[in-house]
């Protein structure tokens, strides 16, 4: 799925890209939501106060209307920002001194066969320069773009052969929370645990798997084969005391 189709614009580098989705949502099984009244496909409704339904192209349409009545067309047209058809880098960070709480969709820069041959190798070095020179000096980019008349931003790094970004949440978009209440901890608890995370395995991004999605897949081929599925009936663990669970962890490492 191409997200955008123009530039990424480094200084005076503008190198020629398309921006992909880097997740594939359609490697996950899923399903519709069903009525098994109308034997047909839920439509998701807004219910105001008074019980009337409204789908979300009339809430957007409604907004529109709300706009048109406070602001005249010309006030309007100040409102929106001139999309553009280019990433304009705008600065340079350390992508591990982010917080991930601020990024958010995968997407994958792309130089594909036919861009190339439009436009030639004009923009190949670029990107391979750029990529190379960010991953020696672990470094990343802010990316600015207008989409849909609003401004967003965008952090740019390498990951393998590829330079990827993800966009960035404003720290306002953030919803705030009630701060947890603080009790008293005891040392020898404490230390308990900084144990127990300690020897933790470490994990591999890589390693991990989507395990109900496959098990799902497996029970619709086993469905589809008429093969027998065995329920397995779950056993309830006993519930034990945190300091009592923290001294069988320790012992286990």
């Amino acid at each position: 799925m191409v997200l955008f189709k123009g530039q990424l614009s480094y200084g005076l580098l503008n190198i020629p890209i398309e921006l992909n989705k880097l997740v594939d949502s359609k490697s996950k099984s899923s399903f519709f939501n069903y009525s098994n009244k109308q034997g047909g496909s839920l439509k998701q409704y807004y219910i105001d106060d008074e019980g009337n339904k409204f789908t979300s192209g009339q809430i957007t349409h409604f907004k529109c209307k709300l706009i048109d009545k406070v602001f005249t067309k010309e006030e309007k047209s100040t409102m929106k920002l001139q999309n553009t058809k280019e990433i304009k880098v705008i600065g340079t960070v350390d992508p591990k001194e982010i917080n991930p709480l601020f990024l958010k969709n995968s997407y994958l820069y792309q130089m594909t066969p036919q861009t190339i041959k439009d436009k030639g190798f004009i923009g190949l070095k670029p990107y391979n320069l750029i990529k190379t020179a960010l991953f020696k000096l672990g470094k990343g980019l802010i990316g600015s773009i207008v989409m849909n008349n609003k401004e967003k931003h965008l952090l740019i790094y390498p990951y393998g052969q590829h330079l990827v970004t993800q966009w960035i949440n404003y720290s306002n978009e953030l919803r705030a929370f009630q701060s947890v209440p603080m009790n008293e901890l005891k040392p020898e608890e404490l230390s308990m645990v900084e144990q127990v995370i300690n020897q933790g395995n470490n994990v591999s991004l890589d390693e991990l798997k989507d395990k109900s999605n496959e098990l799902l897949t497996e029970l619709i081929e086993k469905k589809l084969n008429g093969e027998e599925i065995k329920v397995v009936e779950v056993v309830k663990e006993e519930e034990t005391d945190f300091l009592s669970a923290l001294k069988v962890m320790v012992a286990k490492k």
